[in-house]
């Protein structure tokens, strides 16, 4: 295993460690110097705990009834696909019940930026009105 497929292994681990409420493996995942962009609550957070929070708050404050998690390996803002940088993207299909119990359909992206087995940034992209429905 090597180069995207580290990256690919490193964001698997933290999806399956988040929805298992594993945070101490959470942690080992994020660096130091972590950040978070979301379009909501405060927006960016930065460092290991503020991201950690942030995720917790993030997946296990909803009523998630279905996910479909698709990667896009090798994105790069420039369009090239050299192998030289370690982004990855996941397209989500999300299913729930929202804060006021109505069911809820969601589509929304994260843009990830991982150096070997460490997440140096998540970019989440959801639409406000989504973030309303889905948190309350």
């Amino acid at each position: 295993m090597g180069g995207q497929d580290d990256v690919k292994s490193t964001v698997v681990s933290f999806w399956i460690s988040v929805n298992e409420g594993n945070y101490e493996q959470v942690l080992e995942l994020l660096g130091s110097d972590c950040t978070v962009k979301f379009p909501s609550w405060e927006g960016v957070y930065k460092g290991r705990e503020a991201c950690s929070k942030f995720f917790k708050k993030f997946v296990m404050d909803k009523d998630t009834t279905e996910t479909d998690l698709s990667f896009f390996q090798g994105f790069h803002p420039a369009g090239e696909d050299d192998g030289s940088h370690h982004l990855i993207v996941n397209w989500i299909n999300e299913e729930g019940v929202a804060k006021n119990g109505d069911t809820y359909k969601a589509q929304y992206v994260v843009k990830w930026d991982v150096s070997g087995s460490t997440i140096r940034e998540a970019e989440i992209i959801m639409d406000e009105k989504t973030i309303a429905l889905i948190y309350g």
